[in-house]
């Protein structure tokens, strides 16, 4: 029996990679298939004719829901029965995929638990809701298949995602995650990163848990086990401030963690009380101190476009950014996910607009002329004054470029005198590309994305792309995004020195520094 797990941000998705692993070892044959939203009907007719699978299987977010029912929708008329699950999969979201008709099952909640019965029956199943369940065996949770495709983009990125806990116990008004937490064997975990390690090279983690440092506990024992089995690797954790002290802070550099994630949308207490993050601006501030005191990158998202956000909240936000200076920002504009209580609000409220169309959300529409980026495409609801929100964003955006447009530009300066190119991946590295092109360089190659994601869309690029591989030879200087610690000298430095050959400098345009315990050594 062949299943054909479907994806759609990118080339990675922990839900196809656990529930293929269970698939495999339940006697199926599986691909996961990376379909982008660019992908008409034909070209998603021609993935799923060359695979003839029995059964395509989707895991959707609203923002995915566009392309995901096109794919039902080829599928279903080359007679494929569809399974559905994910975090669209909820309240309104559930109600709207099951209307197309498309689907054989609607799987709500976690699908761990129900995933084999689901095989063993998918030729009965006729456009059913199926709650979904913990599976009492945690280690499907980190137990994973990865396609090719997927294997040759952890080797290049040598990367793995993994997580320690499934969930968030926390209650964020606008945040679709489950509020049930799911621990996994941290030893467990320990061994399968370790076998990744031998098998791909990779030098960096991931986590993708959504408050890391929950348990301080759990972060003191997983460094003990990585420190027994000699293991090095740069980390990168999600946390909240109010689960973060200079304890935790010092346990997380001993591991290897160089920068954090913080979720604090926001620099109103007034918005934090209505999101229910239930934080203060104190603790954000304590905690950037505290990253800040060891030189720990503060990386922190914003929230624009919520209903009941004012002028004055924005200008809040502002002036937090002006004092605390974050090392990175992402900026996000407020979309409400069914399931949530932020969407019953806007329900209740009027903010919703009528005949919610869920293609609306955060769709990547690079076709469409109108498109801006996710940053500059005003959102849907009622009632807000996005003008003013995308005002602030433009505001926030000059006074961070320029605090780096020194570093970025003087580095480019110097570059510009012989011929030169840009490596990276991810925000910062198309924030560089976005400075770079407000001004005219003469002897600029192009920027090499090694990580190869659509995120360039939500950034104004004029330079052109380039494969650093074939131009290393006549390359004087490549201006690297990442900083310079342990997954450049690890990772980035040998694959641009010895898999591409390049004889050049090498400059480093990060503002971040390499972190480190305060007037003390590192401790093994």
């Amino acid at each position: 029996m062949k299943l054909l797990f479907g994806i759609f941000s990118e080339d990675m998705s922990q839900p196809a990679s656990l529930l293929g692993h269970m698939a495999i070892t339940h006697g199926w044959s599986v691909d996961i298939i990376f379909f982008p939203d660019s992908d008409d009907e034909d070209a998603i007719g021609e993935k799923i004719e060359a695979i003839k699978p029995n059964l395509v299987a989707l895991s959707i977010k609203t923002f995915e829901r566009r392309t995901g029912v096109r794919v039902a929708r080829v599928a279903r008329s080359m007679k494929v029965p569809v399974v559905v699950g994910g975090p669209h999969v909820v309240g309104a979201g559930l109600e709207d995929l099951r209307s197309t008709g498309l689907f054989n099952a609607l799987v709500t909640g976690d699908g761990a638990g129900i995933f084999t019965d689901l095989l063993d029956g998918y030729r009965s199943l006729d456009s059913m809701v199926i709650m979904g369940k913990k599976h009492p065996d945690k280690s499907v949770y980190y137990r994973r298949y990865f396609s090719p495709s997927q294997e040759a983009t952890i080797r290049e990125k040598k990367m793995l995602e993994v997580m320690l806990a499934v969930g968030c116990p926390y209650k964020c008004h606008f945040c679709a995650t489950s509020r049930k937490v799911v621990p996994l064997p941290t030893e467990e975990v320990a061994k399968e990163i370790i076998a990744a390690k031998k098998k791909y090279g990779i030098e960096m983690i991931n986590f993708l848990d959504d408050t890391f440092t929950y348990s301080a506990k759990r972060v003191t024992t997983f460094r003990s086990i990585m420190a027994a089995h000699g293991a090095d690797f740069q980390y990168f954790v999600r946390s909240r401030v109010d689960c973060f002290n200079e304890e935790i802070a010092d346990n997380l550099i001993d591991m290897g963690v160089e920068d954090i994630i913080f979720g604090t949308e926001t620099g109103s207490q007034a918005l934090l009380d209505f999101m229910r993050k239930d934080i203060t601006v104190e603790e954000i501030n304590r905690a950037i101190g505290i990253c800040k005191d060891r030189g720990i990158a503060f990386n922190t998202g914003l929230m624009f476009g919520l209903p009941r956000q004012s002028r004055q909240d924005l200008e809040l936000t502002f002036d937090w950014v002006k004092t605390q200076t974050p090392e990175n920002l992402h900026f996000y504009i407020f979309v409400p996910f069914p399931g949530t209580e932020l969407y019953d609000y806007c329900v209740e409220n009027g903010h919703m607009p009528t005949n919610i169309d869920f293609d609306d959300y955060l769709s990547i529409r690079a076709e469409d002329e109108n498109y801006k980026g996710l940053r500059n495409t005003a959102g849907i609801l009622r009632g807000i004054d996005y003008d003013m929100s995308i005002d602030y964003i433009e505001r926030i955006k000059e006074f961070q470029n320029e605090r780096r447009d020194r570093i970025i530009m003087d580095a480019a300066k110097l570059a510009d005198r012989g011929r030169w190119a840009i490596f990276g991946g991810g925000n910062y590295f198309y924030t560089v590309l976005e400075r770079l092109s407000t001004r005219s360089w003469n002897n600029v190659a192009g920027f090499h994305d090694y990580w190869n994601e659509f995120m360039h869309r939500n950034y104004e690029n004029k330079i052109s792309p380039c494969d650093i591989r074939e131009l290393a030879h006549n390359l004087d200087t490549i201006i690297v995004t990442q900083h310079l610690g342990s997954y450049y000298r690890k990772a980035i430095e040998p694959m641009l020195r010895q898999e591409y050959g390049f004889k050049g400098d090498i400059v480093s345009v990060s503002t971040q520094g390499v972190p480190r315990r305060p007037n003390s050594a590192r401790v093994a």
